[in-house]
């Protein structure tokens, strides 16, 4: 870790190139501590999300495999229906708990990144797990606020489509619109979850403020964002490759009654494609992780931009430092107090 070069301070107004500048700084000054908890947090939830990820997709090549040669077997195919379902609930809860741990982890170790003079040198767990702990009990609370906001949406955009299509199927294109108003509303949300972990504020209060600066920035997020996803999504297709092309050859041979007794039907073969699994939704984590990162200097440039927080803080410094000199006045020198005597 490079402790010379000047910190990666969180608000400062920065263009385009320097958000992904601040990014790759932070990562590259950081990354064996990074890399370290990160691996420890995530990779147990790999593992057994690994396992439920390749369970969904054989229950899913089984059944596509009994549809086309034995589909008068409805108890058969209710039976692989039943298992998908039940691995696909677990996929999703293990997603769930892997991005709150995910979140907590990476928005601590830069809240402790900012506190300490020696930034993330040489910080253990005791150091780590306070910021882990508040991050965790409030990222529960904004994902129970983000649910309940995302169902009533959901029920109130049915509800007025079905409306619309209803009293005359002319009005549909008033539906699109609707749909692309949501689409365009998620991107302020961008900013929610960096605002409620890094201010001492509501869940509430956090989403009137992202959206009330997310929609004066609305075109910048949306292409930082979208540039940031685009080169985070070839290492996400680095680590998915192999096991996409595993999951397709098993399925072919699955669906064509060629893998009977051969080497893609053998234990040895399932365990691989588990393995690839793993290194799948690990890397699935990584492109995650590094999105967050770009998304701290997001919110740190609107921040600055909105409120001069730096400029704040650059006066509040002064102000101690002058309070610091008032109490410890300037001590008078020997030969001055010896004046008087001549």
């Amino acid at each position: 870790m490079q402790t010379n070069k000047p910190k990666v301070q969180l608000y400062v107004k920065r263009d385009f190139g320097q958000k992904f500048e601040a990014t790759l700084r932070f990562i590259r000054e950081n990354y064996r501590t990074l890399l370290k908890y990160f691996t420890y947090f995530i990779l147990p939830v790999c593992l057994v999300q690994g396992l439920t990820l390749d369970n969904v997709f054989s229950r899913a090549f089984t059944m596509g495999a009994n549809s086309v040669s034995t589909g008068n077997e409805i108890t058969g195919l209710l039976n692989n229906y039943i298992g998908l379902m039940v691995y696909y609930i677990g996929y999703a809860l293990i997603t769930v708990i892997g991005t709150l741990l995910l979140f907590s982890i990476l928005f601590g170790m830069k809240q402790l990144y900012l506190e300490r003079e020696n930034r993330l040198q040489g910080i253990t767990w005791a150091d780590l797990r306070p910021f882990f702990m508040q991050n965790l009990r409030r990222m529960l609370r904004l994902m129970l606020a983000g649910l309940v906001i995302g169902g009533v949406a959901t029920i109130l955009w049915v509800g007025i489509s079905i409306l619309l299509v209803y009293i005359s199927p002319l009005l549909i294109g008033i539906v699109v619109l609707l749909m692309i108003a949501f689409v365009l509303l998620f991107v302020p949300l961008i900013l929610w979850a960096p605002i409620y972990l890094f201010e001492p504020i509501g869940v509430f209060e956090a989403l009137k403020k992202a959206m009330k600066l997310g929609m004066k920035r609305w075109g910048s997020i949306l292409v930082f964002v979208f540039v940031l996803n685009m080169v985070t999504s070839i290492l996400q297709g680095i680590t998915t490759m192999p096991w996409y092309i595993a999951a397709i050859v098993k399925m072919f041979f699955n669906i064509s009654h060629a893998d009977d007794g051969s080497f893609i039907n053998s234990p040895v073969f399932s365990f691989f494609t588990y393995l690839l699994a793993i290194v799948q939704t690990y890397g699935l984590y990584l492109s995650i992780a590094i999105l967050m990162v770009g998304t701290f200097y997001l919110y740190g440039d609107v921040i600055e931009t909105a409120e001069n927080r730096s400029v704040d803080a650059d006066i509040d410094k002064f102000e101690t430092l002058g309070d610091d000199h008032q109490d410890d006045p300037m001590p008078i020198p020997e030969d001055i107090k010896d004046f008087d005597k001549l």
